[in-house]
């Protein structure tokens, strides 16, 4: 028999087929089958076996070839045979055109391959062509989903659906709902594990303004991202930021318009008890915030809070301490009043003592006055409704009482004393209002923050 051969090829196509649930727990693999028919001298090649030799190319001629050279052994019947097991790899079919380069020799085992020409085009089932570049998938399936990619894999970084972009303005992944009312979504991440991810967005470059997750939305009522965690107890968040650069921003709000009423991040609960907005600067040293405002404006405010406010711990300032109050003379106008400034921490106490016909008064302080103050104290005696030249201190502060002395019998004296704080740090009772005591933490927004709140 001679060997020189030509083929006809009948039909290409990627091998789906009809996969029944059970078969689909296996992976597809990267097979196609190829049928054909080769003939000698325009005559079908009969009941003989001949090894033929498959090649796939980018180009109909010369080119590149992509993937292995596989060999078959085929047994033809009028020149037919057909192939089901040619792996070229995982991406030689990306939904670029393809072309089989074939070489033959009859019968199997016998001298050199023949090439053939030309090279046959690859061509697909019909439904294939829903995965080339640039086509879609559609369907009316108002509880459905048109496209699912699941990757079964229980363990490694198993990837159910990727999208990339090499375009500098392009989108890896792109997901629009043309719905105009309802909760429309446009992509949605979702995850069963404890530990994982609903929507996970890594911007790789280690450098540049780049931005792992970004959300935009274009209504005056819109919100670019929210975060929502539908869990009803536990330490919960709707967002968490974590950055590990020592310049990054864990969070960041910006709001670029240039007038109104613009926030830059808004912190919102509907808890009696919750907090609006927490900040937790964890390391153990250094001068680190827990929050931090700063304003550009001179008629600014690096923070403004609209009702009460408690500090726990150290309050310092470096400018003037003042204190605006309706002015009570000048309707729409303020007053200022200034706080008083000491180098040292003090309490000041004072009162109107009554001598009796003596012209001495025994003036008892409040029942915690020693517990929170230390010598030495300082006294100012000023005499009310008659000179007093001999009115002075007779006996000094003990416990809790001191006395005076030396005054007009009846009348009465304006007395002052400043005591130095022997509690500077944490004072054990609040003094909140004359004759009112408030057990330390009683009534008291900001409570210590739990450990547990940091992410």
């Amino acid at each position: 028999m001679k060997r020189v051969v030509l083929i006809t090829t009948l039909a290409a196509a990627v091998a789906a087929g009809a996969m029944t649930r059970a078969q689909a727990q296996s992976p597809l693999g990267a097979q196609i089958s190829y049928q054909g028919q080769l003939r000698l001298n325009g005559a079908p090649v009969h009941n003989v076996t001949c090894d033929v030799q498959f090649a796939l190319f980018d180009a109909p001629s010369g080119g590149a070839q992509i993937g292995p050279t596989l060999t078959r052994a085929v047994h033809l019947r009028n020149g037919l045979f057909s192939v089901a097991d040619l792996d070229f790899g995982a991406t030689a079919f990306e939904g670029a055109a393809r072309w089989m380069g074939l070489s033959a020799r009859c019968p199997s085992g016998s001298g050199a391959f023949v090439a053939l020409s030309p090279r046959s085009p690859i061509v697909a089932v019909p439904y294939a062509h829903a995965l080339r570049p640039g086509s879609a998938t559609r369907g009316n399936l108002p509880n459905g989903v048109t496209v699912v990619g699941h990757n079964q894999a229980t363990g490694g970084v198993s990837v159910g659906v990727r999208g990339r972009s090499d375009s500098p303005d392009g989108r890896g992944v792109h997901g629009w709902n043309t719905a105009l009312g309802g909760v429309a979504i446009g992509v949605m991440g979702q995850t069963s594990s404890v530990s994982g991810r609903g929507v996970y967005g890594l911007a790789g470059a280690t450098s540049g303004q780049n931005v792992g997750v970004f959300g935009e939305s274009p209504s005056p009522q819109g919100h670019g991202v929210i975060g929502l965690n539908g869990a009803t107890s536990g330490v919960s968040y709707g967002v968490v930021g974590i950055v590990r650069s020592p310049q990054g921003h864990a969070a960041f709000g910006k709001n670029e318009a240039t007038s109104g009423n613009a926030f830059g991040a808004v912190g919102w609960t509907e808890s009696p008890v919750g907090t609006a907005v927490i900040g937790v600067a964890n390391a153990s040293s250094g001068q680190n915030y827990a929050v931090r405002g700063v304003t550009n404006s001179p008629a600014g405010y690096a923070g403004y809070f609209e009702g009460r406010v408690h500090v726990i711990g150290n309050l310092s300032a470096t400018g003037l301490k003042s204190f605006r109050i309706p002015h009570p003379t000048l309707p729409g106008h303020d007053l200022y009043h200034y706080a008083q400034e000491s180098p040292r921490p003090e309490n000041v106490y004072s009162g109107v003592a009554e001598l009796d016909a003596a012209g001495a008064a025994v003036i008892a302080l409040p029942d915690y006055f020693v517990a929170i103050n230390a010598p030495p104290y300082r006294y100012l005696l000023t005499p009310i409704g008659a000179p007093m030249p001999e009115l002075h201190v007779a006996e000094e502060v003990r416990d809790g009482r001191f006395k005076v002395a030396g005054g007009a019998a009846g009348k009465r004296v304006s007395w002052v004393l400043i005591a130095q704080r022997a509690d500077a740090l944490d004072a054990p009772v609040v003094a909140r209002a004359e004759g009112e005591i408030a057990p330390a933490g009683a009534n008291t927004p900001g409570l210590p923050i739990p450990p547990e709140v940091a992410p």
